[in-house]
């Protein structure tokens, strides 16, 4: 059972299939229109997010996915929660200020544990960007790391604490806006200068925010959240931004506000019907909000949103809410993540629900034995997907 207590039914999962883009209706026409939608997608398994992004696009392969990075229109990050995603460019800068202004306890603490201050940040911009300039604008991180330690004063460390000082430095630079990573070389990102990208408060943003507008910058968060992943409650957007549920509640509201295209929902008898808003604790947990278009969405597409899916680990179908349980229940999120470590498995999906999942090198692994005629159709899927994201 999801922490809030609330079991979702079948039909919110639906509708997240057809909010998502997994429909053909809403398919969307290039790999960065599908990162716009969802405002910011799972990027932490490198060899996976092509495949989320594919299935959501129509016609493209993973040419297409290398070609976005390389021009510099999508870019990879940690825009909230400290996990990595993958944005738009125009959204990098504009987001990070939203949340992540200032430093958390957790990341400063490191940082004074490794003698990771101003002085030593504003050195190892220097010694990057020029680096960087060295290799036509984009660079390993290997090579990143050997630069840093090599061009900076590192005499405080053990030789064992290098690479821990080098990953901690490059996570300052890339939430103080300096380092981000970019094209894709040998299935790993290379680094890039974040300050060519469009400022927080530029024409160019994705969002213009200045420092005193972060508050809007949430609702816009909370907004794109609840266009591109409703229906969604409070604890989902708590989890996916990394802010308080006080805070997600707040902003949902202040979404609904900017947006009349969007509108809040309570559970009827398995059924989303309309709702008022709410100052009660309890009732405002149990509260959905989506977009208002989106049940006659699901009517013309139910069909096609029941067919049989075969989408990544880490996909946001499964990692984007907090609540899952309109899914798969708890046998199948073991089966998704059986070490319960954070590791997600590629997920198979069937009438909405999850019936399995399909580890790489390891073949299909079913909730409940299929017939062997869902099972070799499956089979099908998976191989001519990943024809198509290794093309």
């Amino acid at each position: 059972m999801a922490k809030s207590g609330v079991v979702l039914p079948l039909e919110v999962g639906l509708l997240r299939i057809c909010a998502q883009g997994l429909v053909p209706r809403m398919l969307s026409s290039d790999v960065v229109g599908v990162v716009e939608h969802l405002l910011a997608m799972q990027g932490q398994q490198v060899s996976a997010f092509p495949h989320a992004l594919l299935v959501r696009s129509r016609g493209t392969t993973g040419r297409d996915v290398a070609a976005a990075f390389e021009q510099g229109v999508l870019v990879r990050h940690r825009p909230m929660r400290g996990t990595v995603h993958i944005t738009h460019a125009r959204d990098f800068h504009w987001m990070r200020m939203a949340l992540k202004s200032e430093y958390s306890s957790w990341d400063q603490k490191h940082y004074d544990h490794l003698g990771i201050n101003e002085h030593v940040t504003n050195q190892a911009v220097e010694v990057a960007r020029q680096a960087i300039r060295e290799r036509n604008g984009a660079i390993f991180r290997k090579e990143l790391f050997t630069t840093w330690s090599t061009n900076l004063s590192t005499s405080h460390l053990d030789l064992k604490d290098m690479r821990r000082w080098c990953q901690w430095l490059m996570f300052r630079l890339a939430h103080d806006g300096q380092l981000i990573e970019g094209p894709m070389r040998a299935n790993q990102h290379l680094f890039i200068d974040a300050s060519v990208l469009p400022a927080a408060d530029s024409p160019e943003s994705g969002f213009r925010l200045t420092t005193d507008s972060k508050d809007n910058g949430r609702r816009e968060i909370a907004r794109r959240y609840i266009y591109g992943h409703g229906p969604v409650g409070i604890d989902d957007l708590s989890w996916w931004a990394g802010i308080t549920k006080t805070a997600a509640a707040d902003y949902l509201e202040k979404a609904l506000e900017a947006d009349t295209s969007l509108s809040r929902y309570q559970i009827e008898e398995d059924r989303l019907i309309p709702a008022k808003a709410t100052t009660d604790v309890k009732e405002r947990k149990r509260l959905l909000y989506m977009r208002r278009d989106l049940p006659d969405l699901l009517a013309g597409q139910r069909k096609e949103a029941q067919e049989l899916m075969f989408l990544p680990s880490f996909d946001e179908l499964y990692v984007g809410y907090s609540n899952r349980t309109c899914l798969t229940d708890s046998a199948g999120d073991d089966l998704i993540c059986p070490s319960h470590n954070g590791m997600f498995r590629p997920l198979i999906i069937s009438e909405g629900k999850l019936i399995g999942v399909r580890p790489v090198a390891q073949g299909l692994q079913w909730l409940a034995k299929p017939p062997k005629r869902l099972a070799d159709k499956t089979e099908r899927l998976v191989q001519d997907t990943l024809i198509r994201v290794n093309g």
